[in-house]
């Protein structure tokens, strides 16, 4: 089949204190990451590092005893190579860490999913830069995620065709947070443009006509 729903990735994590691949976009698809659950079974919190694409969308943070969390993915697309990992350190046991990762995987040909790109990754600089390039079409941004990797407080400013949607946003040090845009319509010649030292992005959208 062209397209499939499936689980990504569903089990415990086998090593402590090193990276481990949890799913790699096979050649010639694309993903898009439904769900993501990450569940500790431990008497103690532990910390965690995810990337995505080489980008980390978790960074250090501390997953409490018996807790689960759910990572705000949002529709985030991966290209044909790109991997998700995630790294556990503060477990005795990482038998009881478990993951459980759902998404679509697509033939990069299907033309139901063949505007869906990734926008743009990387680090926000601490002055005011393009982060998302213009294009020849219009675009909608789909979600947005942020992952502040300083252990302080750190403010974030954003604007979408010279309009501020963040404005000194303030993310605490090693969280992480979904800006859910759903549809947000860029005009082909405008640029998504942040300022905000240490934090990282990662953005999805679809391109339109």
């Amino acid at each position: 089949m062209a397209t499939t729903f499936k689980r990504l990735f569903g089990g415990s994590v086998p090593t402590a204190n090193s990276t481990v691949n949890l799913y790699t976009v096979p050649t010639n698809y694309k993903t898009i990451i439904k769900s993501f659950i990450i569940s500790n079974g431990s008497a103690s919190g532990i910390n965690v590092i995810v990337r995505v694409a080489n980008t980390e969308i978790l960074f250090n943070y501390i997953l409490k005893a018996k807790d689960t969390i759910v990572i705000p993915v949002m529709d985030q697309c991966l290209i044909a190579g790109n991997a998700i990992t995630i790294y556990v350190s503060g477990a005795s046991n990482t038998n009881v860490i478990s993951c459980y990762i759902s998404g679509i995987e697509a033939l990069t040909t299907d033309p139901e999913y063949s505007g869906v790109a990734r926008m743009g990754l990387g680090i926000i600089p601490s002055s005011s830069s393009t982060i998302v390039s213009s294009w020849s079409k219009e675009r909608i941004v789909k979600g947005i995620i942020l992952c502040n990797t300083n252990s302080s407080d750190t403010e974030v400013t954003m604007e979408v065709g010279g309009v501020r949607i963040l404005q000194g946003f303030s993310i605490k040090g090693y969280d992480t947070i979904l800006i859910p845009t759903t549809d947000l319509l860029i005009p082909a010649s405008e640029v998504i443009t942040a300022a905000g030292y240490g934090i990282n992005y990662y953005i999805t959208g679809k391109e339109l006509g």
